[in-house]
């Protein structure tokens, strides 16, 4: 039941995408990567078929997972992790380095695509998770720091908790986790079944089973001592999208929607983005702008002290060197999707 309703959630996020994502424009020439001629026609009927492809192929993409859409898709792994071979290989983002789609060729029918689900401050029982989706001339690679998880723990439970000095019951009780109390969620230990927490100062482990949480646990990062295992993956990137592809109608970026309701929090270039919203992102990493354009919801960017809000059909830029900002974001600037001849507007699903 749970991997149908993933399905269908994925295959209606896709459905909405290929009958809204794109608004033609005619009479405009594109060109193949070999110098041949196209038109808009093929243009769209790549893109389309991109997406299609896509929409079934990458229907059992699950959370923490990445899903090779539509050809071209090349990625970076670490060892012992299954390669993209073709259309609908999924893997662990726990794996992933990079991703890397390829521009649009009419010619030769490529308009790389990639979708990747993240599931960062979810409930387990909720459906669905920040969603990534790639195309065009874009790459995106894990900067291995992660973003901390905002988490809290409660113990709703009807007798207090000991808290211990480490993930185990023969460990040192340093603490009490009150009934009816709440703490800040650290980390967890590799099995799972124990959660590190701060309550009033105390820091310690708490068994995990007795707690109502904010999050998914898996979202959270490993600890072992004061020492990081892994970080949720892929919740901080570098950007880098050159727009080199042979349609002009065809974009090269980033799409990130968040899931309804929650606000979520990623690094792209160094630059802080809070989502509960959908918005488009594209940029040179090594120097150039990254741009935020909103197509729903908000988006709060943050540089340092500086914070600004991109609102739907608004855009800020914050300069980018050797993929960190080099600047402060701008102020929003209002834009008219339609001037851009297919302009992604994914809807949030109501």
């Amino acid at each position: 039941k749970r991997g149908m309703r993933k399905k269908l959630i994925v295959l209606f996020l896709v459905g909405i995408m290929l009958s809204v994502l794109f608004i033609s424009q005619p009479d405009r020439a594109v060109y193949s990567q070999d110098g041949g001629a196209g038109t808009d026609e093929s243009c769209q009927t790549v893109i389309d078929t991109a997406l299609q492809t896509m929409g079934t192929a990458c229907a059992e993409v699950g959370r923490n997972e990445a899903c090779y859409g539509h050809l071209q898709v090349a990625a970076t792994f670490q060892e012992d992790v299954k390669p993209f071979d073709e259309s609908g290989d999924i893997v662990d983002l726990l794996g992933l380095e990079a991703l890397f789609t390829q521009p649009a060729d009419p010619i030769n029918d490529i308009w790389g695509i990639a979708l990747m689900t993240l599931q960062v401050d979810r409930p387990e029982e909720s459906v669905g998770g920040l969603t990534y989706v790639l195309f065009g001339d874009t790459e995106i690679r894990d900067t291995g720091a992660g973003v901390p998880v905002e988490c809290t723990a409660t113990n709703n439970g009807t007798s207090n908790v000991n808290i211990r000095s480490g993930p185990g019951t023969n460990r040192e009780i340093i603490g009490i986790f009150s009934r009816g109390a709440t703490g800040d969620v650290l980390g967890r230990n590799e099995a799972g079944d124990w959660l590190l927490v701060d309550v009033d100062g105390t820091e310690g482990w708490v068994f995990a089973s007795l707690f109502d949480m904010t999050c998914d646990i898996d979202s959270l990062p490993v600890r072992e001592g004061d020492t990081v295992l892994n970080q949720t993956p892929m919740t901080a990137i570098t950007l880098d999208s050159r727009g080199s592809g042979a349609c002009e109608t065809a974009p090269d970026g980033l799409l990130v929607r968040s899931p309804e309701g929650r606000r979520t929090r990623i690094v792209v270039n160094g630059v802080e983005l809070t989502f509960s919203s959908v918005a488009y992102l594209t940029g040179q990493g090594d120097s150039g702008d990254l741009s935020i354009q909103g197509m729903d919801g908000s988006i709060e960017v943050k540089v340092g002290e500086d914070i600004v809000t991109v609102t739907p059909n608004s855009l800020v830029t914050v300069p980018i060197f050797n993929f960190l900002p080099s600047g402060p974001p701008s102020q929003p600037v209002a834009f008219n999707p339609f001037d851009y001849p297919f302009w992604p507007t994914l809807q949030l699903i109501d």
